[in-house]
């Protein structure tokens, strides 16, 4: 059963992403309210010297209620869980069109977070239980990074995944994301890592 409609918005597609039609169809049926939050992961395919850290990435989880009894309004910073540029260590859909020159970072809720994220998810599921709908998303956004090496680049083409359920696996939901001069990401700043 579904809990809630869920806009999910990892970031806004422009003509210069896409949203894969397979991707829309398995997300429209996907229920962030009912994945277990300590299986959420966020995961970034980039270029191989962008280092993300804690804080760079957040996840955002909103639910109002016309009726004013559930306004939620969390944001979670997730944590980097693993970065990895070797093509065997990761699900295969994170491998497919990974080349040479990028790396994967998957990134997580911290244990205090999902805690909170479950209680969320708690709160939310009772009150649709009563019969009353409200409306949800969830949004992650990359607002920070820097870059390994002394010439700065000047685009970042990223995909972006998420993955509410290991069984499920990860679903592309951002394709080539220029993260340096998508409008959306104008208060991002990759500088130079120290």
């Amino acid at each position: 059963m579904k809990y809630l409609s869920i806009l999910l918005l990892l970031l806004t597609a422009t003509a210069c992403s896409s949203i894969p039609l397979k991707t829309l169809y398995k997300l429209r049926n996907a229920s962030p309210l009912q994945a277990p939050a300590e299986h959420i992961r966020v995961a970034i395919r980039s270029d191989k010297n962008l280092q993300i850290k804690q804080g760079n990435v957040q996840l955002e989880l909103g639910y109002q209620t016309a009726d004013n009894q559930l306004d939620i309004q969390d944001i979670y910073f997730v944590e980097v869980q693993e970065f990895s540029q070797k093509h065997n260590q990761l699900p295969t859909a994170l491998q497919n069109s990974l080349q040479d020159n990028q790396q994967v970072i998957i990134l997580k809720l911290t244990a205090a977070d999902a805690a909170q994220f479950k209680q969320r998810q708690q709160l939310i599921s009772q009150y649709e239980q009563t019969g009353k709908k409200g409306r949800g998303r969830l949004l992650a956004s990359v607002n920070g990074g820097c870059y390994k090496t002394e010439q700065q680049p000047t685009s970042l083409p990223t995909d972006i995944f998420i993955q509410f359920d290991p069984q499920d696996g990860y679903l592309l939901f951002v394709e080539d994301l220029d993260i340096l001069s998508h409008e959306q990401m104008a208060n991002t700043h990759i500088g130079k890592c120290n």
